[in-house]
């Protein structure tokens, strides 16, 4: 599995980094580790969110990368993510301690190890369920059938609306599975590019394809193929014609479907 397919999109770190900011700050006002009474609010809050960058990396990836891979080895997410972020929590609750004690170096005697680990232990794994949690909420809505056709561009030729999801959605893992925005050719796998994330899958590009149903949309290169209301803006680069879509993924436009579609630089 190609790697960048687990890292997840800009949007997802942006949403993830807000997230972890408003529960630093909570945790702050919480004082755990000890640090309660031993600490003012203030540089409470300022380490939690010192630590809350390094969570969110290592966390992040750690979710996602045993989401994905647990599904490859047919494990559930519900099972391989609680037993992933169990697991990165032991050397991670190191690295909680080794923060939180420059600012306070009284805790090192105070608080065990065994302590700092699952206390660590208590407060991320809620966030690992919690993610799993939105992703499933996420998927269930954008999923369902709209009541009305979404507005394509007016440049864009207006294509029939499948009356119920694509078969394709059914391929992909609950954290991803959302509305298709773009279809992938890498070697023998095709990368579904969704609202919640990407998944790579053993399959032709051409079966893809044939498997969204008719979802509005076209193959603008010979290994793209875009949904049109995902296009948010068309530019020219080096000579170059490129789609960018609404999770920022910019897509190449061969020659001919961009001479097709009468997309020139003005």
């Amino acid at each position: 599995m190609n790697l960048s397919g687990v890292i997840g999109t800009r949007r997802e770190w942006i949403r993830d980094f807000w997230i972890s900011m408003a529960l630093a700050i909570w945790v702050g006002l919480l004082g755990p580790f000890g640090s309660y009474r031993a600490t003012p609010v203030e540089t409470r809050i300022v380490y939690y969110v010192l630590l809350s960058v390094l969570t969110t990396g290592v966390y992040g990836l750690t979710v996602r990368a045993a989401a994905a891979y647990g599904r490859k080895a047919g494990i559930s997410a519900w099972v391989s993510v609680p037993v992933a972020v169990a697991i990165v929590s032991g050397p991670m609750s190191f690295a909680v301690a080794a923060v939180i004690t420059t600012f306070n170096p009284r805790l090192k005697t105070v608080v065990s190890p065994l302590d700092w680990y699952l206390q660590t232990l208590a407060i991320m794994l809620p966030v690992g369920f919690a993610y799993l949690g939105v992703s499933y909420f996420l998927s269930r809505r954008t999923v369902r059938p709209e009541a009305a056709p979404p507005a394509t561009q007016p440049d864009v030729q207006q294509r029939p609306q499948p009356a119920s999801p694509p078969r394709l959605l059914a391929r992909l893992p609950m954290p991803v599975r959302s509305d298709v925005l773009a279809l992938q050719a890498e070697d023998h796998y095709v990368r579904v590019h969704t609202q919640l994330g990407s998944e790579l899958l053993l399959m032709r590009f051409s079966d893809a394809i044939s498997e969204l149903d008719g979802l509005a949309g076209m193959r603008v290169h010979r290994s793209w193929w875009v949904a049109d209301d995902a296009i948010v803006d068309t530019v020219r680069r080096a000579r170059r014609t490129i789609h960018v879509l609404s999770n920022s993924i910019e897509v190449p436009v061969s020659r001919p479907v961009a001479a097709a579609k009468n997309l020139r630089s003005e």
